[in-house]
């Protein structure tokens, strides 16, 4: 069965189908995140965890997220860090040019 790297995190497993649109088309993510909590040592105490729709298909679910991921930068667990977005070249793409639109950001309770 093929395999989609898209909205998979970095050095974990792809997901096992795909749900990419083609090229030059707007993909859809729907990201749930819940921040670590660090102990008052700042120690990880309880990981973050994760949920993603991509396309509104499930394929994260409340994945726990042990530490930094492999391309985030060196902020703490235990501090806030910034939204960061990534872009990957596609060899049947000769103009790799991604756009973001429609982001939103909202603290859970």
């Amino acid at each position: 069965m093929p395999t989609d790297p898209a909205a998979r995190f970095t050095g974990s497993m792809p997901r096992s189908s795909i749900m990419s649109r083609p090229p030059k088309e707007w993909q859809s993510y729907d990201v749930v995140f819940h921040a670590p909590k660090c102990g008052p040592d700042r120690q990880l105490a309880t990981p973050g965890t994760v949920t993603v729709l991509y396309n509104g298909v499930l394929v994260q679910d409340n994945v726990a997220i042990r530490g930094r991921t492999t391309s985030s930068d060196n902020t703490d667990v235990c501090e806030d860090g910034p939204l960061m977005l990534q872009d990957h070249y596609h060899p049947d793409v000769k103009e790799t040019f991604m756009q973001f639109r429609n982001i939103w950001v909202r603290p859970l309770p």
